[in-house]
C-alpha cells in the first residue's frame, strides 16, 4: 500500500491512488480508474464500493474541495490504512458466513494474502477452493459443522478437486466432500496436493456410495502432508481403481493420526506413509485392500483398538472369519511395519520386500500372511516379533494357514511370538496349519510358539516342503486335536521339492493326537536322502503319545548323522 504525501506530483498522486485501489479491489470490483486528482466523485465512489464489498464497520472520511492539503492527504491515508488493516494485514482474520464480511470462501480467498486466516461459519459451501499460490489457514466452526462440498459435472465441464493445494496451508475442524456427477471416468480427487506441506487438524474426509468414481487424495511432487486427530470415512463403491483411494507418490510423505481410517492407500515412487489409527477398516472383494505399495515405498501402520472389515457394496460390517480381508498388498522393494491389531491378511507379492509385524495381537481371528506367486527366492524377509496371530475360520475350508506359500521368503518368528490355527470359532473340521512352507521358504524361530488346534485328518503345525532351511531354537510346537482320534504331526520335513535342511535346539513338541502323532515326520516323497540332507537336533523334549520321535526312525537317524555342527 502506497502512502500519499503532499510532495507528490499530480501524476504520482494519481498513480498511487490507482495502485492502492487495485490492491484492495475484488477481481470483479467495478472501481473507477482515477484520471484526475480533482475527481473526488470517483475517489469517494471507490471507497464506498470497497466498504460495501467488505462490510467494514470503520467510517470512511469523504473527501471534499474545502479540505486543506494536509486534511485531504490525512483523510486519504486514513481510509486506505483502515481498509488495508482489516483486509490485507499479515495476521488478518477474514470471516465467512451468511452474515459475515464474506458470503463465500472464494471471495475471502480472493481478498486474502498469504498468512491470512479464514474463519468459516457452520454450513455447507459448494465450492472449489484453489490454494495453489496462497498460504492460508482455514478454520471451521463448532464440531465439524463446516462442510466444503464441491459438485463435479461433465456438462457443463466442471472437473476440479474440492480443494487444490500448492502451499503450506493449514486446515482445522472442516469436513471435505465431493459429489461426482460426471458419467465419464475423467474426474478429480477430493483433495489435490502438490509440492507443499499442508497440515490438517480435527478434519474429516468423507465419501458416500453416491459419490462414486472418486479418489480421495492425490499427494505428489515431494509433498509432506500431516493429519492430526482426523477421520477418513469413505464408503464408495469400487469402480476399477477409482474409489476411496489416497495416492502418495513422487517421494512424498503422508502422516496420519486419528480415530477412524476408512480409505485405501496407494504408496508409490519412494513415498513414505505413516498411519496411527484407533480403527482401521478394510473392504472385501477381489482386488480390495487397505494398503498397496510399489516402487520402494515405506509404510508404517499402527492399529490401536480394532481392525474392522466391511462389505464395500453394502457398507455393512462383516466378520473376519467369513470374509477375506487383505490389509496390505506389497509389490517389489517395499518396507512395511505393523503394530497393534490385525484382522486380515498381509500379501507379499514381488521382490525385496521387508515386513515387520511387531507387538501385534489378533483382532477376533483370521490373521495370516501370504507370499503371492510373484515372490522369488530369498528376496522377501518377514519378521513376526512378540505377536499373537490367530487364524480362526468359520468354514469347512481347506488349505488355510497362518503363513502360507512362502515362495522363497525368509520368515522369522521371535521374542514370544505365537502362531495359532484354530477351529474354536467355527467348524471343528477346518483344514489348515500355522505354517506351510514351500518353494524355498526359510523358517527361523526363537523363543516362540506354533499351535495347531482343530480336528482335521493328518494335520500338522509346521510343514516344510521346500529346500529352504529350518532353524528353530528355544521354542514350542503343539498339535492339539479336538477328539484325539486323528494323527497330527508337529513338524513335517519333506523331500517333496528338494532337500531337508533342519536345525532344532531346545524345542518342545506337544502332541496329544494319538500314537501316530509324531514330533518330526519325515516324508521322502519317493526320493532318496543324500549327504546334503540333514537334521541337527539337541535338547529336544518329546511330549507325544507316539513311541518314537519320528515316523521313519531310519531316515531320521540318517539325517542326524548328516549333521555338521
Amino acid at each position: 500500500m502506497t502512502t500519499i504525501t503532499e510532495g507528490m506530483t499530480s501524476a504520482q498522486f494519481i498513480t498511487a491512488l490507482n495502485v492502492n485501489f487495485g490492491l484492495l479491489a475484488f477481481p470483479n470490483s467495478s472501481l473507477a480508474t482515477i484520471t484526475s486528482s480533482s475527481d473526488l466523485t470517483a475517489i469517494n465512489g471507490n471507497f464506498i464500493i470497497l466498504k460495501n464489498e467488505t462490510y467494514l464497520t470503520t467510517n470512511i472520511f469523504a473527501l471534499s474541495n474545502g479540505m486543506t492539503g494536509s486534511d485531504f492527504i490525512n483523510a486519504l491515508n486514513y481510509n486506505f490504512n483502515n481498509l488495508n488493516l482489516n483486509i490485507n494485514g499479515a495476521n488478518a482474520v477474514l470471516t465467512v458466513g451468511t452474515d459475515k464480511n464474506y458470503k463465500t470462501i472464494n471471495t475471502a480467498v480472493a481478498r486474502a494474502i498469504s498468512g491470512n486466516t479464514l474463519k468459516i461459519d457452520a454450513g455447507t459451501y459448494n465450492e472449489h477452493i484453489d490454494l495453489s499460490t496462497k498460504r492460508l489457514n482455514l478454520i471451521g466452526s463448532g464440531t465439524l459443522e463446516t462442510i466444503i462440498y464441491y459438485t463435479e459435472t461433465l456438462s457443463p465441464t466442471n472437473i476440479f478437486s474440492t480443494v487444490s493445494i500448492g502451499t503450506n496451508s493449514t486446515f482445522d475442524n472442516i469436513i471435505f466432500r465431493k459429489l461426482n456427477n460426471n458419467a465419464a471416468n475423467s474426474h478429480k480427487e477430493i483433495i489435490s496436493i502438490s509440492a507443499c506441506n499442508p497440515e490438517f487438524t480435527n478434519c474429516e474426509i468423507q465419501s458416500a456410495q453416491s459419490d462414486h468414481r472418486l479418489d480421495i487424495m492425490l499427494i505428489q511432487n515431494s509433498s509432506n502432508v500431516t493429519m492430526t486427530n482426523c477421520i477418513f470415512d469413505c464408503n464408495g463403491v469400487l469402480f476399477g481403481d477409482k474409489d476411496t483411494l489416497i495416492t502418495v507418490k513422487d517421494t512424498s510423505t503422508f502422516t496420519y493420526e486419528g480415530t477412524k481410517f476408512k480409505a485405501q492407500i496407494l504408496a508409490q515412487n519412494s513415498s513414505v506413509v505413516n498411519i496411527d489409527a484407533d480403527e482401521l477398516w478394510t473392504g472385501t472383494g477381489t482386488g480390495l485392500h487397505t494398503i498397496e505399495a510399489s516402487g520402494t515405498a515405506s509404510i508404517t501402520v499402527k492399529i490401536n483398538t480394532t481392525h474392522r472389515g466391511f462389505n464395500q457394496a453394502s457398507n455393512l460390517e462383516i466378520n473376519a472369519w467369513t470374509e477375506k480381508l487383505v490389509l496390505v498388498w506389497l509389490e517389489g522393494d517395499n518396507t512395511f511395519t505393523l503394530n497393534g491389531k490385525l484382522r486380515g491378511e498381509i500379501t507379499v507379492d514381488g521382490y525385496n520386500n521387508t515386513v515387520l509385524i511387531k507387538d501385534v495381537t489378533a483382532d477376533t481371528g483370521a490373521c495370516r500372511i501370504v507370499s503371492g506367486g510373484g515372490a522369488h527366492i530369498n528376496t522377501n524377509v518377514i519378521t513376526i516379533d512378540n505377536s499373537h496371530l490367530i487364524y480362526d475360520f468359520d468354514d469347512v475350508a481347506i488349505g488355510l494357514h497362518n503363513i502360507e506359500d512362502t515362495m522363497g521368503c525368509v520368515y522369522k518368528l521371535i521374542n514370544g511370538t505365537i502362531l495359532e490355527f484354530s477351529g474354536y470359532h467355527g467348524h471343528a473340521h477346518t483344514y489348515g496349519q500355522p505354517i506351510a512352507s514351500s518353494n524355498g521358504g526359510t523358517v527361523y524361530m526363537r523363543n516362540s510358539q506354533v499351535i495347531q488346534h482343530c480336528d482335521q485328518i493328518d494335520g500338522y503345525a509346521i510343514a516344510i516342503s521346500s529346500n529352504g532351511p529350518v532353524d528353530i531354537e528355544d521354542s514350542v510346537i503343539t498339535c492339539d486335536d479336538w477328539d484325539g482320534n486323528d494323527a497330527h504331526e508337529c513338524l513335517i520335513v519333506s523331500l517333496y521339492q528338494s532337500h531337508i535342511n533342519c536345525r532344532l535346539k531346545n524345542v518342545t513338541f506337544n502332541n496329544d493326537t494319538g500314537t501316530l502323532g509324531y514330533a518330526v515326520y519325515v516324508y521322502l516323497a519317493g526320493k532318496t536322502l543324500d549327504s546334503s540332507d540333514y537334521i541337527c537336533a539337541s535338547g529336544l523334549i518329546n511330549n507325544t503319545l507316539a513311541t518314537n520321535i519320528s515316523n521313519d526312525m531310519t531316515s531320521y537317524n540318517t539325517l542326524l548323522n548328516h549333521c555338521t555342527p
